[in-house]
């Protein structure tokens, strides 16, 4: 009886340390928006970047593809695992040009930089869907 009450105890830790002591991560998944509220195409293949501080208080990004529709899953140290709670400065990155033309312009230049881009986002602890990054479609 006390082997198994022992067992229950040491099973009982290891899911507190390995399933609810949670992550330092935050989930965040979104989509790039125009202002009148349509989603952003021609981004696929593209990258949103976010840049917040660290526990240590140093830079820690997190990213992720852009899809066909405009969205996107951020991940920090693995593909979807999220960012860190915080504010956040935000780039947009477009795809690659694969050949000698480079690809038109979707958005504003501005967009790529963190400096210039304008976008700010507040991670909360938790579930962050529904991220909406609104931008301006770049000038003809």
């Amino acid at each position: 009886m006390q082997a198994r009450a022992a067992l229950v105890a040491v099973m009982f830790g290891l899911t507190i340390l390995l399933g609810c002591g949670g992550s330092k991560y935050s989930p965040v998944s979104g989509q790039i928006v125009f202002p009148d509220g349509a989603p952003v195409t021609g981004l696929e293949g593209g990258a949103v970047v976010f840049e917040g501080t660290g526990p240590d208080g140093k830079p820690i990004s997190a990213s992720g593809p852009i899809d066909a529709q405009g969205k996107f899953t951020l991940g920090t140290e693995s593909v979807s695992d999220g960012a860190v709670p915080g504010k956040h400065k935000v780039l947009i990155t477009p795809p690659p040009s694969t050949g000698d033309i480079p690809l038109p312009a979707v958005i504003d230049p501005k967009y790529g930089s963190f400096d210039s881009s304008g976008l700010e986002i507040e991670v909360a602890a938790g579930k962050n869907a529904d991220v909406k990054l609104t931008v301006d479609p770049a000038k003809k």
